[in-house]
């Protein structure tokens, strides 16, 4: 261990130890539940937008979801076909799906715009008038692992550094791509200088395959980057929706969290 991590251990052990009187590793453990108000509550009024609101819910398809698997990557360079020389991105089997495996069917996408800039993503598996219970944590990977050792709540989606562009994408869709004659998976999303979308019609892409699978990709509001991606859940544990947070509407430990 380096001099300098010490040094930064030294500085976040009050927040670890106050984490630690709280339970936070057994909350975790258990689901790591809790409630973002916040970015609920824009979806639920941007659907009865009042006069001069700068929120605005766009529907922009279905995604078609086979095996309930959704891949966690979320970035649109993975995608590139292995068999491409010199490639030195990720092939599909470095790529998790997330744990919580999503009722199969074909489900409506909305977006969120704020200020015409894409704020946020929700994949619902049911109709929007289902109530949500809570919040967990779209794991997958070693997304818990990482939470446990750092004494953080990770639940990231990646939306390239580089291209700013992000991706939503089933196996299925993953497999499609790499069948086709699509050389490069950034000729998938939306022209780059549209970015970041100053349209909501313009800052979003569907594609669809022969074989009847599709993505969608994006440039999220707040360009390239790590944001978190959360499950919606039913009083039962049943997932309603899973729901992308662009970096607008605050992080949930900051917010009163819930271990009931």
């Amino acid at each position: 261990m380096t001099f300098i991590r010490k040094i930064f251990e030294w500085i976040d052990s009050p927040r670890r130890k106050q984490l630690d009187a709280w339970g936070y590793k057994e909350w975790v453990k258990s689901g790591a539940r809790h409630s973002h108000p916040t970015l609920l509550g824009a979806f639920e009024n941007a659907a009865t937008p009042k006069q001069g609101s700068s929120l605005q819910l766009v529907t922009l398809g279905k995604l078609t979801v086979r095996s309930g698997r959704i891949l966690t990557f979320w970035d649109v360079d993975v995608l590139e076909a292995p068999n491409e020389k010199e490639s030195t991105r990720s092939d599909l089997k470095d790529a998790d799906s997330f744990e919580q495996i999503a009722p199969t069917g074909d489900h409506v996408l909305e977006a969120l715009f704020l200020s015409e800039k894409l704020a946020a993503l929700r994949l619902n598996f049911v109709s929007s008038d289902r109530s949500i219970a809570y919040l967990e944590p779209a794991w997958g990977g070693n997304c818990k692992e990482n939470c446990l050792q750092h004494y953080r709540l990770e639940c990231w989606i990646v939306c390239g550094d580089s291209s700013g562009i992000g991706a939503l994408v089933t196996p299925e869709a993953a497999s499609a791509f790499r069948n086709s004659t699509i050389s490069d998976p950034r000729k998938l999303a939306p022209n780059r200088s549209l970015y970041p979308g100053v349209n909501p019609s313009n800052c979003w892409q569907e594609t669809r395959f022969d074989d009847g699978s599709n993505l969608f990709t994006f440039y999220p509001g707040n360009g390239g980057g790590f944001y978190w991606c959360f499950f919606a859940k039913a009083e039962d544990g049943s997932p309603t929706a899973l729901i992308a947070d662009f970096g607008f509407f605050g992080q949930p430990m900051r917010l009163k969290l819930s271990r009931s």
